[in-house]
């Protein structure tokens, strides 16, 4: 690594290889200016604890985007991370919770590695049966782990590594450190929020810019006692709390999820789903009485098949529900098999959309989020040199020059500042500005309203019509200076959205 950031600056000074003579020259990527400032910390830094935070930032830059899943200790985190990868992965204890933080990534093969705070890190055994997350730490006790890291093959895991953490207490202190002199190990968060909003959530207020979170409604299922209609009731929680101050300050969007139906309908079992057949065979009047509650449904004596065993069964794993969900789409005949209950299930769960938002607003921008944790790292690094220090002036003058020079980053402070009061910006203004700095995802098409697909002809005329709205506005001599740097910013992305369409 450390070799990789010398040579990162040698080629910066002009260093040219074979293929790159006679290349069209474009200008450098957030992502590759700021590879060169790490590479330049790296080498003035040659060895000492500096130099060791400094190459764990160079390692960071090439690995996929950092995705804290943060919330309130027992409030799901591990069944919602469950859920979005598809699998069986992490152990969702009721009971316990998440007690080390554990880190699930992309790998060829399956491993469990332990890091210790002090030590070298050390593989574990899988569990026999059970979750991928379900290993024995020994002796070891969990205030002397710094994290779990589970390596998994896994198409979600290729784009984003998923943290698993504990309690919010320990992740706001430590997972994005804006703050103080740490340097934080996600790049973006997911918020659970409970039903009650911000107050159920366990999170300050300055957790973290709200462009770089998503917020999920936790246990989305449970709402109004589990009914039919749970997760339209919860929609409509949801929209709420997109609208709450307190939510805005913590993340842009909310958006319910029925964790425990996703991961239990991706991984369906024939004979969970036989069991399920049966429910859905029985007569109107003995369904009703016994879907009337979980306790009902776990312990009448009747039906012998499925017993109450089976049910309690299916009740842990899908819920009450899930359960009666599955047994409506089966008695309906919207299903007919395994393969296409299991698919409904997960459809109805609302993580598909969470996977959406996840890859338009998080993953599509992924280099500029890595970047700007990486900026944050070595602001971190330089404020432990001694004040005035040659290598410390030089070093944070260049970091304050890509800073004020990246636009990128630049949308991704002002989307923040949108989820805020701005005085003398409309409702409709704030909306629009917030969807063309990339709020609802990076894609021109998502920036200028259009349908994904949309021809060049089209986008051009959606972007030169939104530079000219914006334009007017940044030039109205009444706005505050606020209202005017975003009207200016605004504008900025506008012209650039113009200029690629051109240039492609």
């Amino acid at each position: 690594a450390r070799e990789f950031a010398v040579d990162s600056v040698a080629q910066d000074a002009g260093e040219e290889t074979p293929e790159e003579a006679g290349a069209v020259e474009l200008s450098p990527s957030l992502l590759d200016r700021t590879r060169k400032l790490v590479g330049e910390a790296c080498e003035r830094c040659a060895e000492g604890a500096a130099a060791d935070a400094l190459l764990k930032v160079v390692n960071r830059l090439d690995e996929p985007l950092r995705v804290a899943i943060v919330g309130r200790a027992k409030s799901g985190k591990s069944t919602l991370l469950n859920a979005l990868v598809g699998q069986e992965l992490a152990v969702a204890d009721p009971v316990d919770g998440t007690t080390v933080p554990t880190w699930y990534r992309d790998g060829v093969s399956c491993k469990v590695t332990l890091y210790p705070v002090t030590g070298s890190p050390h593989q574990l055994d899988f569990a026999p049966t059970g979750a991928a997350g379900a290993v024995s730490i020994g002796d070891v006790r969990p205030e002397e782990i710094d994290r779990l890291v589970i390596d998994w093959p896994s198409p979600v895991l290729h784009g984003m590594t998923l943290i698993d953490t504990p309690g919010s207490d320990w992740a706001t202190g430590d997972l994005l450190a804006r703050f103080g002199d740490k340097i934080g190990i996600a790049d973006a968060v997911v918020h659970l929020i409970g039903h009650a909003g911000a107050r159920d959530s366990g999170l300050s207020d300055d957790a973290g810019s709200p462009a770089i979170a998503v917020g999920v409604l936790s246990r989305a299922d449970e709402v109004g006692h589990a009914r039919p209609d749970a997760m339209e009731a919860a929609g409509r929680i949801a929209e709420r709390l997109r609208h709450d101050p307190r939510v805005r300050r913590l993340c842009q969007t909310v958006v319910p999820v029925a964790a425990l139906l996703a991961a239990s309908g991706a991984t369906l079992r024939e004979p969970e789903y036989l069991a399920i057949a049966r429910l859905a065979a029985l007569d109107d009047e003995q369904a009703d009485r016994l879907m009337l509650s979980a306790d009902s449904f776990a312990h009448a004596p009747e039906p012998r098949r499925p017993a109450p065993g089976e049910r309690r069964a299916l009740l842990d794993r899908f819920g009450m529900f899930g359960v009666r969900s599955a047994t409506e789409l089966v008695r309906d005949g919207c299903v007919a098999g395994r393969d296409e209950l299991s698919s409904a299930l997960v459809r109805r769960s609302g993580v598909e959309r969470l996977r959406d938002l996840l890859s338009s607003r998080l993953v599509e921008r992924a280099d500029v989020l890595k970047a700007r944790s990486a900026l944050l790292a070595v602001e971190v690094v330089l404020k432990g040199f001694p004040p005035g220090e040659s290598t410390q002036q030089h070093l944070l003058y260049e970091l304050e020059h890509i800073r004020g020079s990246a636009h990128e980053l630049r949308e991704i402070d002002l989307l923040g500042t949108l989820c805020g009061e701005v005085p003398q910006l409309s409702d409709q203004d704030r909306v629009l500005a917030e969807r063309l700095l990339g709020g609802e995802g990076a894609d021109p098409c998502a920036r200028l309203a259009l349908p994904p697909g949309a021809g060049p002809e089209r986008t051009h005329e959606a972007a030169a019509r939104a530079l000219e709205q914006w334009q007017r506005h940044a030039e109205n001599p009444v706005s505050s200076r606020q209202v005017a740097e975003i009207c200016r910013a605004v504008v900025r992305t506008c012209e650039g959205l113009l200029q690629d369409v051109t240039v492609g």
